[in-house]
């Protein structure tokens, strides 16, 4: 059986492996929302990680066990400019993203599909730089 693997837990595995982007946010690089733990030290460097809709490519239909997936990144920092640099190490790092496996998930590359879009969040008014990301993956786990 085919388990199907998880695009955003690899990036965020990439993502922790770039010094740039670690260097600013450390291990604070999450799938979903950012942790309750986490909040109360917020605003801070951080990134997390959300699916934000169906890929572009017409072989992510096909019996082909690739896909491509959309993923929104949401660099936080503790001032709009810390939020933009943040997301320039990770832009940096997607950009350069090249075939690679993290965990049991193969990546094959990661292309800018919007943004970035600096604002603030509604709620929070914590400083954020949206930008959103068309990744390619393989639907099979590899060994």
């Amino acid at each position: 059986m085919t388990l199907i693997t998880d695009p955003v837990a690899a990036v965020i595995r990439f993502l922790k492996l770039d010094a740039d982007t670690t260097d600013m946010a450390s291990t604070h690089i999450y799938g979903g929302e950012l942790p309750d733990a986490d909040v109360e030290s917020m605003p801070r460097a951080c990134v997390v990680i959300r699916m934000t809709g169906g890929g572009l490519l017409p072989i992510s239909s096909s019996y082909v066990e690739v896909n491509d997936v959309r993923l929104d990144a949401y660099c936080y920092g503790s001032t709009p400019l810390q939020s933009f640099r943040l997301y320039r190490c990770l832009a940096g790092a997607l950009k350069q993203m090249t075939s690679n496996t993290q965990g049991r998930t193969r990546l094959y590359w990661a292309k800018p599909a919007g943004g970035p879009l600096s604002l603030r969040e509604a709620d929070t008014e914590w400083p954020v730089t949206l930008s959103t990301w068309q990744v390619m993956w393989s639907e099979r786990e590899t060994p």
